[in-house]
């Protein structure tokens, strides 16, 4: 149920190599999920956590750095835990 669109960098003003990625969402946060959106409109995903913990916080690095080019926005998508859910 990813109902919540974000854009994390609207257009990268030049090309970036990418080696890691951090999602922080404090207690609420039960999943999240980034993608690349490359200038000829394909998209990759860049990371995926399913179950997200507030306790593991970990830096999630790229197997390989990523070269995103210039004007490739990063975007993602995120769902929250209700307040009774534990």
């Amino acid at each position: 149920n990813y109902q919540c669109p974000l854009i994390f960098w609207k257009d990268l003003p030049q090309a970036r190599t990418m080696h890691a990625l951090r999602p922080h969402m404090h207690t609420r946060g039960k999943r999240i999920k980034f993608k690349v959106i490359y200038p000829d409109n394909s998209t990759e995903d860049l990371l995926n956590v399913s179950n997200y913990k507030l306790a593991w916080q970990p830096t999630y690095r790229l197997s390989e750095p990523k070269v995103l080019p210039a004007a490739s926005p990063i975007c993602g998508a995120y769902s929250r835990r209700n307040i009774d859910e534990k």
